[in-house]
């Protein structure tokens, strides 16, 4: 986004003067003071004539609101059946009584009116001194410091009772100009940005050189964009251009030819100007280049008009009226509308934003998808100083337009630390984005408390890539970054999604919004990861569902993060296109299953670093198809060779000698490599507080951490499966009283007794239904539901759980017993708890080797030290120490946690009154860093699916 203004104000309530008519005057709109920067000058002569605009209120402006929502949510009886111009205008056009009574205060006062661009405007010219009497004010004539603009503006303004309820508004009159020197402060050229992103997953097709250099292919990798031009010329697209931002067609031919050649260079642009703009080509801009080249060179054949606004008719706040009110004024409207300039929040008047906002609101009635940048100042609006508390961007929050954040990186995306978000402080959260809301808030908790208004309609909608895009400019390639390269892209994708519906014969998508936060977020992709810094704070996270636990190693030069997972034995990866230097290569092609997902590719070879040590040549599955690796580079099995699928698959083809050399899993490699290092790696998984998103953990190997030495002299637990980490379990408790488990599967095994597999890579352990039964039975309140298969808990409520292994027992925190989720039962808003440790409806035939799993919610609450032994004769074992040792201490901690968490949440329902319900939109609750549903990945054009 472009800051094309600066200053900050506040409303006070002042009238000065006298009014010319003998009627009692009321203070319409005030503030205390002038912008930052602007001092009075004194007055201006009587005489100086006072070019002003009157807004009167427009007739149904609700009506339109309400008709608004109808064509744009989906699963309405009218979505998409947009209305026309003449429609709108029923709508929006003043009463009689409403233009009666201005006109005739007007006529008294002896002032001529002249139609304005719509019928809610009224021009007027009227000298300084018959201004003040009117309005019951004293102009002054403003300066200001830095720029040397001068302006004649009030401090307040009054209307007689009569005319009041009829007016929205004056202008200019309590708004100053924008402070123009600093319109292009956020515009970054990308050789300065410094990237905070770390190695992930990148989708198939995506260039590692993205990273770096964003060109169009690059983006139709990223997001699916189709190269097939675009074939209806009635789907259009609009660029609007602000101060003094020209686009060289010269430039643009370049661009094509070196980034776009399936499509002829002479492609090119209209041009439409207003308010004594020109697209000055000899002038060529940063912002103009970008916005034009990234949407001619995305938005295939789709025509362009690229609408350069001037500043004679008062400034840019008076260019953004002027140019959506031609654009309501023509009897067909652009179908897509990009902006990537915008303001302080706090320099506009709120009566000003809101009559800006809903003009925004008629152009979407009519079918139109507005978009604007989110800004480039974080949680910051880029006036400059400091802030003590978090500024908002505008018109970022109106609610009746589209605002895109910006992204970093492909592999996968986060959030650009460049990229501005927030809540507004004039408008409220909309009914379309209550729950994502609610949901975000409810996992931000207590960080940045205060320093925003949680109420506010929040922004961005979502985010597309917004770094290091190539962009000519005067000929030459120049990486720029910034919201502004996101904007036009999301727009050309739009663009291209509507020529494909009206290909078919419908309807053009429209005001976005009540889509993307329902039907749409399938066809959307979450942001996992990153934050917008500002005003001295890291500003918002990405948050998100429950994350694995992961850890970082470099295989072959490649930075890589990997699922830590003790539960399978192989390391597997999709590096996405990425090649790692190798040290051997093969062609034996396999499948790894785990859990839900799969990955298929080669067995290769590469030299693989876990902190400070190396493993020479680690075999490994190269993927080249995935499913379910979530935010991660793949997977890296903590446990043994005999459940390795790669030695498996290298004995079948090389012989089994020649797997046991190159075929070790990573820990027993590491160990064949280095034998006198101890055998053993030790694992303690943090519980991430339900306020906070992440905390730290310990994964270490060959030694013990210095606050849990005395893992070394606890019980030796043997893992009595050669496949698998499984321990006997010698008994659960529930409150105290043993649980009978059925006869364990596995042969040997006393009666009583059954075999646990510790597992790093189930977040929730699975345990035969019995034994779920008698944990959730056991509290009080509790109810099961047939239909969902889940127990619904009160949120307040827990009970006492333990295990008890080689005769030690270990205490399961209440925490890790429930969970909240927040969503909709019976059309009301509610929270409910549900079960943490899960049915098990594994496949027995699949997984052998153990009756059940105690996943992240058990291993959160022990030190876990797991040793192979020190030759291939030895037994594998386990040892493990409390990290909950205090019950009475976690109960508190629980009541304390979950009374905050809950105090951010819709009402809790009474599991009772559940069970027979679905609980509708619901969303896990954070364990890790992860996604915002408020800050959502660009649009692919599977979107289509869903509106046919």
């Amino acid at each position: 986004m472009v800051a094309a203004g600066l200053l900050a104000f506040s409303f006070f309530t002042v009238a000065l003067g006298a009014p010319l008519a003998r009627e009692p005057l009321h203070v319409h709109d005030a503030r205390s003071a002038a912008p930052q920067g602007y001092t009075a000058s004194g007055a201006p002569h009587p005489d100086t004539v006072l070019q002003l605009r009157v807004a009167l209120k427009q007739s149904n402006n609700a009506g339109l609101i309400d008709k608004l929502y109808e064509v744009s949510t989906p699963g309405s009886q009218s979505y998409r059946k947009f209305l026309s111009k003449s429609e709108v205008e029923q709508y929006v056009a003043p009463s009689a009584e409403s233009l009666a009574a201005v006109t005739a205060w007007l006529d008294r006062n002896g002032v001529k009116a002249t139609p304005g661009a719509t019928s809610q405007w009224l021009n007027i010219e009227v000298p300084v001194a018959k201004a003040n009497a009117m309005l019951g004010t004293e102009f002054s004539t403003f300066e200001h410091s830095d720029t040397g603009v001068s302006a004649i503006r009030t401090l307040a303004y009054s209307v007689p009772a009569s005319v009041k309820p009829h007016l929205d508004l004056i202008h200019p009159t309590t708004v100053f100009p924008v402070k123009a020197t600093k319109a292009m402060a956020n515009v970054h050229i990308a050789s300065s940005h410094r990237h905070n992103s770390t190695a992930h997953t990148r989708r198939a097709g995506v260039d590692a050189s993205c990273d770096n250099a964003m060109t169009p292919a690059c983006l139709q990798a990223l997001y699916n964009v189709p190269t097939t031009p675009a074939t209806q010329s009635s789907n259009t697209l609009a660029v609007s251009s602000f101060v003094s931002s020209s686009s060289s067609t010269a430039d643009l031919t370049n661009f094509l030819g070196q980034f776009r050649s399936d499509i002829p260079s002479s492609t090119t642009f209209a041009v439409s100007n207003l308010d004594g703009g020109v697209n000055d080509e000899s002038q060529t801009s940063v912002e103009g280049s970008l916005d034009i080249q990234y949407t001619v060179g995305m938005a295939t054949n789709v025509p362009t008009t690229f609408f350069t606004v001037g500043s004679d008719n008062g400034g840019d706040l008076e260019g953004f009226l002027d140019l959506i009110n031609t654009l309501i004024a023509q009897e067909t409207a652009p179908t897509v509308l990009t902006t990537s300039f915008g303001f302080p929040e706090a320099l506009v008047s709120q009566d000003f934003a809101t009559n800006l906002c809903n003009a925004y609101a008629q152009l979407g009635a009519r079918g139109t998808s507005i978009l604007f940048s989110s800004g480039d100042s974080g949680v910051d609006d880029g006036q400059g100083g400091s802030c003590t508390t978090f500024r908002p961007t505008f018109p970022s929050g109106c609610p009746f337009i589209t605002v895109v954040g910006a992204t970093q990186g492909t592999a996968p995306e986060i959030a650009a630390d460049l990229s501005s978000g927030g809540f507004s402080n004039f408008f409220p959260t909309p009914q379309y984005q209550s729950d994502a809301v609610s949901s975000y808030l409810t996992t931000l908790g207590s960080t940045n408390a205060g320093l925003f208004n949680k109420t506010g309609r929040a922004y961005p909608d979502v985010s597309a890539a917004g770094i290091s895009y190539q962009v000519v400019i005067n000929g030459t390639v120049t990486p720029v970054s910034g919201t502004s390269a996101s904007t036009p892209v999301f727009a050309s994708i739009i663009a291209l999604l509507n020529d494909r519906l009206v290909a078919s014969g419908q309807s053009t998508m429209g005001f976005l919004n009540p889509f993307l936060y329902s039907t749409g977020k399938s066809a959307l992709n979450d942001i996992t990861a990153g934050s917008n810094p500002g005003c001295g704070t890291k500003g918002f996270p990405a948050e998100a569902g429950w994350d694995p636990y992961t850890t970082n190693i470099t295989l072959g030069g490649l930075n890589l993060t990997v699922i830590l997972d003790t539960g399978s034995s192989d390391l597997v990866l999709d590096l996405q296109g990425r090649q790692p230097n190798l040290t051997n290569s093969t062609n034996i092609q396999i499948t790894q299953a785990f859990g839900k997902g799969e990955v298929t590719g080669d067995i290769d070879f590469a030299e693989l670093k876990l902190g400070d040590f190396t493993i020479d040549s680690q075999a490994f599955l190269n993927g080249v198809e995935s499913a379910d690796l979530g935010d991660t580079d793949g997977i890296m099995g903590m446990s043994f060779n005999t459940d390795s699928t790669i030695q498996e698959a290298l004995s079948q083809s090389l012989g089994q000698q020649a797997a046991n050399k190159l075929g070790n899993t990573p820990m027993p490699a590491l160990f064949a490599q280095d034998t006198d290092l101890p055998h053993l790696f030790d694992v303690q998984l943090a519980r991430t507080s339900e306020l906070e998103p992440t905390a730290p953990g310990v994964f270490l190997i060959g030694g013990h951490d210095t606050n849990f030495q005395n893992v070394s002299s606890a019980p030796q637990l043997p893992s009595v499966a050669s496949n698998h980490w499984s321990l006997v379990l010698d008994a659960m408790k529930v409150n105290g009283k043993a649980f009978t488990f059925n006869t364990s599967r596995i042969a040997g095994v006393p009666a009583g007794k059954v075999v646990a597999a510790l597992d790093t890579g189930f977040s929730l352990p699975p345990l035969p239904a019995p034994a779920v039964d008698a944990i959730y039975s056991s509290i009080p309140g509790a109810a099961f539901d047939a239909e969902g298969q889940q127990w619904f808990v009160p949120c307040d409520a827990s009970t006492t759980l333990s295990f008890v292994f080689g005769g030690q027992e270990f205490f399961v925190h209440p925490l890790d017993l429930s969970y909240p989720i927040a969503g909709t039962i019976n059309g009301a808003k509610r929270t409910a708890c549900l079960n943490t440790y899960q049915y098990l409806t594994l496949d027995p035939d699949d997984f052998t080797g153990f009756d059940l799993i105690l996943g992240d919610a058990f291993l959160r609450n022990v030190y876990a030290s797991f040793n192979y032994g020190q030759s291939s004769s030895s037994q594998a074992f386990v040892q493990m120490v409390t990290t909950t040792p205090d019950m009475t201490a976690a109960m508190q901690e629980f009541k304390t946690e979950r009374a905050a968490t809950l105090s951010q949440l819709p009402p809790t329902a009474e599991p009772s009154a559940i069970v027979n319900r679905s609980v509708a939109n619901g969303s896990r609750k954070s364990s890790s860093s992860g996604a915002s549903i408020i800050t959502l990945a660009a649009m692919l054009l599977s979107l289509l699916c869903l509106l046919y």
